[in-house]
C-alpha cells in the first residue's frame, strides 16, 4: 500500500500534469498550427523540470503509481487483485478516475 508521503507526491504530480494539460490546450488555441512544435518544447521542458522534484524515475513510473493509487482508493491492494475481484461498476469508476 502507498504511504501518506507517496500519496502526497502523487497528488502533487497530478497538479503538475493538470497544469501542463491546461497550458497545452491554451497552446493550441493561441499559437498558429505551424508554430506549435517550437512553442511546445518550452512547455514540455517546464513539465519535466516540475516533475523532477518528485521521486519518480520517469513520467511512466508516475502514471503507473498514480494508477495504483486509484486502485487502492477503490479498496484494492494492487492491479492484480483489482483485475480479479473488481465489480463491473468499480471498473467503470476506475475509467473515470484521474489519468
Amino acid at each position: 500500500m502507498l504511504d501518506e508521503k507517496q500519496k502526497e507526491q502523487i497528488l502533487s504530480g497530478r497538479k503538475i500534469i493538470d497544469t501542463h494539460r491546461i497550458e497545452h490546450v491554451k497552446l493550441y488555441v493561441t499559437v498558429g498550427i505551424k508554430d506549435i512544435p517550437s512553442a511546445h518544447t518550452p512547455l514540455l521542458e517546464a513539465l519535466m523540470k516540475a516533475m523532477a522534484v518528485l521521486p519518480f524515475k520517469d513520467i511512466n513510473e508516475f502514471f503507473e503509481t498514480s494508477g495504483l493509487f486509484n486502485v487502492q482508493e477503490l479498496g484494492y491492494e494492487n492491479f492484480d487483485t483489482f483485475a480479479i475481484q473488481a465489480t463491473s461498476a468499480e471498473k467503470e469508476t476506475l475509467k473515470k478516475m484521474w489519468k
